[in-house]
């Protein structure tokens, strides 16, 4: 019925990342520590090299979110609209 497939997928959820599109919004959000492109790039790459299911980086800052945002949507999502105020 199926065939044996070498692909695999990997879920990331990246936090923020110092990139050119991230510029305008910097400024306005204070305390993040906004990581190097090619750091998250290397991580996407071993997580997917070494088949993990999904990645989470930098996780002390993605992880919660994603955990919060399941148990209660709406006070995180307006803790985010208020953030980006």
């Amino acid at each position: 019925m199926y065939k044996a497939s070498s692909v695999g997928i990997t879920i990331c959820t990246i936090g923020a990342t110092n990139t050119e599109g991230t510029k305008d919004i910097q400024g306005r959000i204070s305390g993040v520590s906004w990581e190097d492109p090619r750091v998250v790039g290397n991580a996407i790459v071993a997580s997917g090299a070494s088949r993990q299911r999904e990645l989470f980086y930098p996780f002390h800052l993605t992880y919660p979110t994603i955990v919060l945002h399941f148990f209660a949507p709406q006070l995180m999502e307006r803790f985010l609209h208020l953030s980006m105020a």
